[in-house]
């Protein structure tokens, strides 16, 4: 029997690029990128468990500081 699924297809997206990255470095507007991929972090580092560490990464690629 197929299981039906509520979950909504990926979008494809344009690519971000890294001028548009670097201008959300605040933390009322914080992105951050990981191994490819942006995120936005600005309502997670209010529950972040290591606090507002999270905004170092704000407007940059923080790779390093996560594992694979």
């Amino acid at each position: 029997m197929c299981k039906t699924t509520t979950e909504q297809p990926a979008v494809e997206r344009p690519p971000i690029k890294w001028e548009e990255l670097k201008s959300h470095n605040c933390p009322d507007n914080a992105w951050t990128a990981v191994h490819g991929n942006v995120y936005d972090i600005e309502k997670f580092a209010n529950t972040h468990p290591g606090g507002d560490l999270i905004l170092l990464g704000a407007g940059k690629d923080a790779s390093v500081r996560y594992f694979r």
